[in-house]
């Protein structure tokens, strides 16, 4: 025999598996990285930018908090500022929508300041009255507020003179 006929005798052809696909090749396909598509490989450039880790392709973990971690940072956040919480001008343009629906024949016209204080009275109530519902979820050994909780704060809620404390005059 002669040594090219040896050499390929000794090459083993790779298995195939039921659908004709190379077994080997396509271990090795999969332990390779995808290539991205780059838009600008047809465009020199002439900074090519940093090159640090990231670029060596090193894709950073997000870390991931325990469960309610977030919520709870949140939470102290919201009780430290004294921001309002609803964008204004969503708010403002709802009163208005709301004061046009109601009184139709006028032309409503608001404050800036009038806004403001409405503003801040109607978040004043939904805070004092998400307490209450989240009291009333507690007392049912819960921990998540449910509609039913929302219904019995407002039936409890003080309606009238009160609603004001002492001394309190208009």
């Amino acid at each position: 025999m002669a040594p090219k006929a040896k050499a390929a005798a000794k090459v083993k052809k790779a298995p195939f598996d039921s659908k004709g696909i190379n077994a080997s090749a396509a271990a090795a396909a999969a332990s390779k990285p995808a290539k991205l598509a780059d838009f600008k490989a047809g465009r020199a450039t002439k900074n090519k930018g940093f090159q640090g880790k990231q670029a060596a392709g090193a894709a950073k973990n997000r870390y991931l908090h325990k469960a309610g971690t977030v919520a709870l940072r949140n939470i102290r956040y919201y009780q430290k500022t004294t921001e309002l919480l609803i964008p204004p001008l969503c708010f403002h343009r709802l009163v208005r929508e709301i004061s046009n629906d109601m009184f139709k024949d006028k032309d409503g016209r608001w404050q800036a300041t009038a806004l403001h204080a409405l503003q801040e009275a109607t978040e004043a109530v939904m805070i004092s009255h998400f307490e209450n519902s989240n009291l009333l979820a507690i007392h049912a050994k819960r921990v998540t507020i449910q509609e039913k909780d929302m219904v019995l704060a407002r039936k409890m809620a003080p309606v009238g003179p009160q609603a004001f404390p002492e001394g309190f005059r208009f």
